[in-house]
């Protein structure tokens, strides 16, 4: 019997920000396709703006690590 494993990641559709000024947070409001390549939106992700930094850095270090590796060719 095949089971079924849910994907890796679901691709990133839209991403919504917000920012509360009284308590300074940042709330990231993902948009991803799921299985049925219909939109979904995930509970918003909320964050402290020096939580915010270290995750951009975070992201921007994994695209910089991503465009130096070589492609792989089939």
């Amino acid at each position: 019997m095949s089971e079924n494993k849910a994907p890796l990641f679901y691709p990133i559709a839209g991403c919504e920000t917000a920012f509360d000024r009284s308590h300074q947070v940042v709330t990231l409001l993902l948009k991803y396709f799921d299985d049925q390549r219909a939109v979904s939106t995930m509970e918003g992700l909320r964050m402290h703006v020096d939580q915010a930094q270290q995750l951009i850095a975070a992201l921007q270090q994994a695209v910089e690590t991503a465009k130096s590796q070589p492609r792989v060719v089939n």
